[in-house]
């Protein structure tokens, strides 16, 4: 594997980084030491040049398609919301719930509801809320619009409970308690 590719990877599991980096907020030279400590690469000016390419990167990416696209997107959200994960889903529960969302798994069901159930579940969340942010149909063609949406509610300390996405609505289930800070967090990145 190239030194870049392995910089890359090191980097992209720490948000704060991406974030130092987007803002000029990082001494390249320490990160590089402690990437070079870390995964045993001798090459010190290679590491400082991977750095550099990976800020363009993330330059580049928040300056095209995807600020365009956060332009246009508009919240939407809803509270009172029960979700519930269940390795067998009993289909005519839905018959009488109203709106729902169900995401289907290779081995979980996820069922998303207003409504109060008494399921079978291995896990579930009640009384959280659902962000759904509304972009128009040229997110299909915009790589790294969710990532960039995740990694801003990441360095904001946002946990997502679960999250999913049908064509044009990226739909977060949250905590109650993080839903005005993940309000200012995408007003600040430009939805509103």
């Amino acid at each position: 594997m190239s030194i870049a590719k392995q910089v890359f990877e090191w980097l992209e599991n720490y948000p704060y980084l991406k974030w130092g980096l987007k803002n000029d907020f990082v001494n390249f030279s320490s990160v590089a030491r402690k990437i070079q400590k870390e995964l045993n690469i001798k090459n010190f000016d290679a590491i400082l040049v991977a750095i550099r390419r990976y800020q363009e990167n993330l330059r580049l990416i928040e300056n095209t398609k995807i600020k365009e696209i956060i332009k246009e997107c508009s919240l939407e959200i809803r509270t009172k919301i029960n979700v519930y994960v269940t390795k067998n889903m009993d289909f005519d529960v839905l018959k009488n719930i109203g709106k729902f969302n169900l995401v289907s798994g290779k081995e979980w069901y996820v069922l998303i509801t207003d409504k109060k159930l008494k399921l079978n579940t291995i896990k579930y969340e009640e009384e959280v809320v659902e962000v759904s942010i509304k972009s128009n149909k040229e997110i299909e063609n915009c790589p790294g619009f969710a990532a960039f949406i995740y990694s801003s509610l990441a360095e904001a300390g946002i946990n997502i409970i679960e999250t999913y996405s049908m064509w044009t609505e990226t739909i977060l289930i949250l905590n109650k308690k993080d839903l005005a800070n993940t309000i200012y967090c995408l007003e600040k990145i430009g939805i509103k």
